[in-house]
Formats: C-alpha cells, structure tokens, sequence
C-alpha cells in the first residue's frame, strides 16, 4: 500500500530502503499482533521475549546486507508477515492469559521495577552482541515517576507531544498540566471560503493541518472524538453546502461543554439531518434513522429503548428542514405546520414532545451517564471499562448537568488512568498515529501526504465506515494495517527534509520503555532516518 494519489514515487536517496523498511513492518506486525493477543499489557513474558527476539532478528538479517530493491515498490504484506509469522512460529509460545477481569486495574499485584528480581522467571538476557545499552527490556509503566505520568497523559489527549509541550508539561506537573488542557479555550482553524469548505480534500487537509499545528491539540482530539461518534460522511451529506465544515466548528467550540447543548446541537446540525434524514422527516410521514442512532448510538446504548420508543421519538423530532441558501443560519430549521402536533409515549411517559423533550427524557435516562462515561473511557483510558468506577463516574456526571469538563478531570485523575493495566492499553487510530508522527517531526507539510495515505489506512475523515464510526483499539489491528503504517512512516520521512535529532527520540516517543525487539534494532541502528523509522514503526509507537 502507498501513500495514494500525489504523493510523489520516488522518496529521497538517503530515505529507508524498501528493504529496511520489510524488516521494520514485519516486526511491527507481528509484535502488535502478539501483543494484541497478551492483552495490550506487558512485554517481558520470557517466552514472548523470546518470540518477539526472534523476529527482530530475522528482520534485520532480511536487512543485512542491503539488496538493491526497486524504492518505488511498496511493502509486500504477504512476504512480510509470512516471514514474521515463520519467526513467531518457531518461537516458544506464551503460556495462555486470563480474560481480562471486571476489578481495577489499580488493584492488581504490581510489576517489579525493572531492575527487581522476577518471582518466577529470570529476565531475558538478549545476546552481548546486540545488548541495549540504556533501554529498559520491559514494559514497566513509568508510573512511578512525575514525568511519566505527565507524558502518559499527553500521549492520550495530544497525538503526541511536542519537545516544547513535553519540557512545559513536566516542568509544570501533572495537576498543572491538566489544568492547562481543560481550561484553555480551543484555538481557532483558520477561516475557509466558501469554496474551499465545500472541497472534501481541501477539508481534509485544512483539518489534519490544524491538528498538527495547533497550540491546543486537546481540543483536536476532543474534535476528533465527537467526529467519530455524532457520525456523518460527505457520501451522503454531500459537498454543495459547507454543512461539514459548519459540523467541525462545532465539536470544537462544544465538545468540552455540556452534553444537552451538544446533543441538541447534534441533531439540529445540517450535516447530520441530511445524513440521518431528520431533515424530511414530518408528522405525516416520520423518519425513524435519527431517533432510533440518537438513543442506540448517541446517547443510550442498544437494548435501552423499544422500538415503539424510536417511532414516538421520530414523530416528537418531526419539523425540521435544511436552511436555504437565503437564511444566514448554520442549524436547521423549524417549521411548525411540518411537525407532529399529537401526544407520544416515550421512555415511559405519555405527553405532547418537542425536540427538546425527546433529549430531557434521554437525558433522564439512567442508561444515558454511563453509555456516554463508557465512550469516553474506551477512547481515553483503557478497552475495558471498569464497572464501579463508571457507575461512580456517571453518577458524578448526571449529577452536574452533563458537564463535560469535569467528567475529562474525573477520567484523568482517576486512579485506573494511571495504572499498571492502563499503560499502552489503547490502539492508535491512523489519524492519531499520523498527527502524531507529524507533529514529533515539526512536520506541518505532512497533512497532505496523511490525507492521501488515509483511505488506505481505513480512516479518512469525514468519511465514517457507518453510522456506528470507525473501529476502537484492537479494531485496528492487523497484518495488512501495520504494513501500512510502516509504509506510511517510510513515505513520510522520505518527505520531510530537516528530521529533528533522533538521538533521545525513544524517550519522547516511547517513553524509553520498549520491548526486547525494538531494543535490539535501535541499538543496531544508525543514522537519523533510521533511527526514526525504528521507532515510528515499532509495535510500541502503535500504542497510546
């Protein structure tokens, strides 16, 4: 897979060789697919060591000595995880974990610190030859310390940090930090012209350059998030208004407010009553598409409502139609003769209901707080919620109206954000992988080459799967998408000319803390590209 239309064929001389990079994707393939499969949690089993040992070094003798390889040619994903999955084959397995459990994670037996005694097994010992020098062997989270707590939580809410915005956070502390992210208004994207906003790829890329640059990258992943939840695709709204474009702005100026206003906001959104065909909906003649993703995706969850509740819903939101070209408005409009004047019972209760009724009684819903909590969690602590702590946490939530901003504060200073368990327990979606590639790099310039490697990378933005958005986690996890992130970091800085020093890169990037594999690649790797290409294609990078 390339990096798509426009981007050019041939990379710089002095990018990875198509060789380099075989051998980097296949150890990413395969090292994520294991650590997929051990629960996204610890590296330092010996017997997956001692797998992942093995692939690493059946990736670099791919690479050594290099072969003269036609660079116009992408990755094979085929030849690559065939000679991963020979390595992994060969290797001892580890022993089968258990599912994971409903408790805390915080309440599980610690992880030794690096340098302490196993209780059941030695360490793995990697051969004098390729031996790190100053990398850790384990994935131990660096919980212990200040400074990886706050890196911890830039790497959830900011792609990935900066130098600048890493040395600020950790001289500031993890309090300050927080404050910092949470309070500070978003920065606005710059103004598009008509034109441009109605331009899918302009659109794209306008945000995707936004994302990069932007002082305040929290409010781009918050954007980023309700991007993928209150869904609509240029498909079917259609680029003859800047409906989209209008749809941004607004998870952006709202997305840390109060979940009413957003929900409402949500629904009277043009791109969204096209979308979900709100917009043709009337009294006589309801559209169930809305009500029915309103209560099962938006707000509630399935199994929470009937489907006589959808019908009720449908006729309460009836009378709303798309603004024309002559009103100066960007929501829709309501029109009084095209709604449903009857009564309808609704989540229990009979009445006469308006659109602001339907969203009062979900909004009552005991269903509603912690449906909404869940999301939350799933995209910013772990796979797994924990069932007191979100009961606690929606709790918390109904009980302040729906505010957003404290729910953020409550999920960031929960213990289980910063547990054992927590640690890399997330899967970068493309878009997170690549903004934050990109903004590690200082490379604003990288928004075109993202958007034309994005389709292939299964996340183009404003372009959803379905109504249900994209997938979470281990969704995105598998031998053909790692190939494709590898070739995507290839292509990337084949493109970029001034590359930042990559000396201390592992410890920006990946906290210092890497697997044995990735270990013995860096400590072979020379030069500054490679050296990048090691980390940025790593099974480690891949986690967030």
């Amino acid at each position: 897979m390339g990096m798509g239309e426009g981007t050019p064929k041939r990379l710089r001389a002095d990018a990875p060789s198509r060789r380099k990079v075989l051998a980097v994707a296949g150890t990413a393939a395969a090292g994520v697919a294991a650590t997929r499969l051990l629960g996204l949690r610890d590296l330092s089993d010996r017997a997956f060591s001692s797998a992942l040992g093995r692939t690493a070094a059946m990736a670099l003798e791919m690479a050594e000595p290099e072969m003269a390889m036609d660079p116009e040619m992408a990755i094979d994903p085929a030849m690559a995880m065939d000679s991963a999955m020979d390595a992994e084959m060969s290797a001892p397995k580890p022993a089968p974990l258990a599912e994971p459990s409903s408790t805390p994670a915080s309440s599980a037996t610690p992880r030794p610190a690096p340098a302490a005694p196993r209780p059941t097994a030695a360490p793995v010992k990697p051969e004098p030859a390729v031996a790190p020098r100053t990398l850790s062997l384990d994935w131990v989270p660096p919980f212990a310390t200040e400074a990886g707590r706050v890196a911890h939580l830039l790497r959830r809410t900011t792609f990935a940090p900066t130098r600048a915005e890493l040395e600020r956070a950790q001289s500031e502390g993890y309090a300050r930090t927080l404050d910092r992210l949470l309070e500070t208004p978003p920065a606005a994207p710059r103004v598009l012209t008509d034109a441009d906003a109605r331009n899918i790829g302009t659109l794209q890329t306008w945000w995707l350059e936004h994302m990069i640059q932007s002082p305040t990258p929290f409010a781009e992943a918050m954007t980023l998030f309700w991007h993928g939840h209150f869904t609509s695709d240029f498909r079917k709204v259609g680029t003859g208004q800047p409906y989209l474009y209008w749809q941004n702005l607004t998870w952006r100026n709202l997305g840390t407010g109060d979940l009413r206003t957003l929900v409402k906001q949500a629904t009277i959104d043009p791109a969204m009553l096209r979308y979900l065909d709100l917009g043709i909906s009337t009294g006589r003649n309801p559209n169930e598409n809305y009500a029915r993703e309103l209560m099962e995706l938006f707000t509630m969850g399935a199994g929470t409502f009937t489907e006589d509740d959808v019908k009720a819903a449908s006729r309460a939101l009836a009378g709303w139609r798309l603004p024309r070209a002559n009103e100066e408005v960007r929501t829709g409009v309501f029109e009084r003769a095209r709604a449903y004047a009857g009564q309808v019972t609704f989540l229990g209760k009979t009445g006469t209901l308006d659109t602001d009724g339907v969203i009062d009684r979900i909004l009552a819903n005991e269903a509603t707080a912690p449906y909404v909590v869940r999301a939350l969690w799933t995209h910013f602590v772990s796979p797994s919620p924990n069932a007191s702590a979100v009961a606690l946490l929606a709790s918390r939530f109904k009980g302040s109206g729906y505010q957003i901003k404290p729910l953020l504060r409550d999920l960031f200073t929960l213990a289980e954000f910063t547990s054992p368990g927590s640690y890399r327990a997330l899967v970068k979606s493309p878009t997170e992988l690549m903004v934050g590639l990109a903004r590690l790099l200082g490379a604003s310039t990288l928004a075109r080459p993202i958007n034309a490697a994005a389709d292939g990378m299964g996340q183009r933005l404003f372009d959803p799967p379905n109504v249900s958005g994209w997938p979470q986690n281990a969704g995105w996890v598998s031998a053909n998408s790692m190939i494709a992130r590898a070739n995507f970091v290839s292509a990337a800085l084949g493109q970029v000319r001034d590359l930042p020093l990559a000396d201390d890169a592992y410890l920006r990037a990946l906290d210092g803390v890497v697997g044995p594999s990735t270990a013995s690649i860096l400590d072979r790797t020379t030069g500054t590209r490679d050296k990048w290409m090691a980390i940025l294609s790593s099974p480690e990078f891949q986690l967030k």
